[in-house]
């Protein structure tokens, strides 16, 4: 007689569940001995239904885990002489069904934890021109003419606000910054036209004098280069260096994983800052992305992405929703929440004018019907 055999002369019911506990099927002598028993069998198919549960841990949790936890513990209340076999029974599909409800109550959560892929900020959001000494002016329509006259500079108040560098008395370095919710064109002294993004920041000299046209971004501009061969315009940025000479192109460098030129038309060299005998060549429509290790991923895009903005609208075709929402909160100076991480990644095409208010913006998200947004207070969820 085998060890199985030998256990099932000395409990048989019990040893049966402890058995299935353990995986193995039962045999039919097994099985004929449950079935003598009704009492015992209602345990033994309570126990199978729950550990299936388990298995199946993606279907819906029972309505209320307490109540099924009652009911096995009234059943072990019936006088028998299996009482202490009810007990054990009951525990194991008790903590079977708790324990599928914890799983159940883990994937959720992991399906559904928030991630903040934007913060507002309280800032007052003006646009700020600043020299090396410390001295401030705020540009906007009621600036004074005799204020930017020691800048060196003229304000044109038509339609949006732009900043013209006339005749410098003194070369220094000035520094133009723009807040969120606002872009803002400078021409500088050497003609050079700057178009700066929201929530950007460019350095320069009030004059160029030196055998270089060298300027620092961080941020986002678009560059409509004036070509003077014998002073190549070079732009720094923390990963990159870009080396023109006459040319329109779009630097983006919000962030290191988000760093890359755009070439419009002419030609540019883009290289590493740090490896300033290294540099790739681009040629028009072709998007060059810096890489961890320095390197540049280059590719063909489609350009109207990196020139419609600084026409006034946002425009993207098959951008990740995350960078398409950060965008957006930057713009606006909202908070982005996403309650479901698995969408930040969709790629999505969507125009919107830039002038529009927030709730024209997240209505024509909507429309799309690939996700669900909506706004409560200065917060935007993405479900």
């Amino acid at each position: 007689m085998t060890k199985d055999n030998n256990k099932l002369e000395k409990d048989p019911l019990e040893e049966i569940i402890e058995l299935t506990e353990r995986g193995r099927a039962l045999t039919d002598e097994e099985k004929d001995r449950l079935l003598q028993d009704d009492e015992a069998m209602r345990a033994y198919k309570d126990f199978v239904n729950s550990r299936s549960a388990l298995l199946l841990r993606y279907d819906p949790l029972p309505t209320n885990v307490n109540d099924e936890w009652n009911r096995f513990q009234h059943r072990t209340q019936k006088k028998s002489v299996r009482r202490t076999l009810w007990i054990s029974i009951s525990g194991v599909a008790a903590a079977a069904l708790l324990f599928l409800g914890y799983l159940w109550w883990a994937g959720n959560l992991r399906r559904n934890e928030e991630v903040v892929a934007f913060q507002a900020i309280d800032a007052v959001q003006q646009v700020v021109l600043q020299t090396t000494t410390g001295e401030a002016l705020v540009l906007a329509h009621d600036t004074k003419d005799d204020a930017l006259a020691s800048f060196g500079t003229l304000l044109d108040r038509r339609d949006t606000l732009s900043l013209t560098y006339t005749a410098p008395q003194k070369v220094e370095m000035h520094t133009l910054t723009t807040p969120r919710g606002q872009d803002f064109k400078v021409v500088l002294s050497d003609g050079t036209t700057v178009w700066m993004n929201a929530e950007s920041r460019l350095e320069y000299p009030s004059r160029f004098d030196g055998a270089v046209r060298s300027v620092a971004l961080q941020g986002e501009a678009y560059f409509q280069v004036a070509k003077d061969s014998a002073h190549p315009f070079v732009i720094q940025t923390e990963q990159m260096q870009v080396r023109v000479l006459g040319t329109e192109l779009n630097v983006r460098n919000y962030a290191a994983h988000d760093s890359h030129v755009t070439l419009i038309n002419g030609s540019i060299e883009v290289g590493d800052p740090h490896r300033k005998e290294v540099f790739t060549t681009l040629i028009p429509g072709q998007d060059a992305q810096w890489q961890a290790e320095g390197s540049f991923l280059v590719k063909s895009v489609d350009v109207d992405a990196y020139i419609y903005w600084k026409q006034g609208y946002f425009y993207f075709d098959d951008v990740p929703l995350i960078d398409i929402m950060q965008s957006l909160g930057r713009w606006y100076n909202i908070n982005v929440i996403f309650n479901n991480s698995n969408v930040m990644k969709y790629s999505m095409r969507y125009f919107c004018d830039r002038h529009d208010t927030l709730e024209q913006a997240l209505i024509l998200l909507n429309r799309m019907k690939i996700i669900n947004v909506r706004s409560v207070g200065d917060t935007v969820y993405i479900d």
